[in-house]
């Protein structure tokens, strides 16, 4: 499968769902949270669970299924982020560290 192009450098779901699943599918690389409740990362044979103080990031091409089934409505919220919008906050930050070590205050 080819994964779908992205014309953001990132994209962010949020709602909120008593029951909520996505079958197997592509990523960018991402951050999942999950309020008021949990959600379920499925990679395979791992299961990932992702609630109030759990966060899970995953990397870019991970293959994966997410579920949430609760009484509740639980709130997710996932940020995607593109290949080169991580990359640009990368070379960012290493320019940034190496004018520091350079010329400290």
């Amino acid at each position: 499968m080819e994964p779908p192009v992205y014309r953001a450098e990132y994209i962010i779901l949020n709602g909120k769902f008593s029951y909520l699943y996505y079958p197997e599918h592509w990523t960018t690389l991402s951050l999942k949270f999950a309020f008021g409740g949990s959600e379920q990362y499925i990679m395979g044979k791992m299961k990932y669970g992702v609630q109030d103080n759990l966060y899970l990031i995953l990397n870019r091409d991970t293959l994966y299924q997410s579920l949430i089934d609760s009484d509740k409505p639980v709130e997710s919220l996932t940020l995607n982020f593109t290949a080169k919008f991580a990359e640009d906050i990368f070379i960012h930050h290493s320019i940034m560290m190496n004018i520091c070590w350079i010329s400290p205050k």
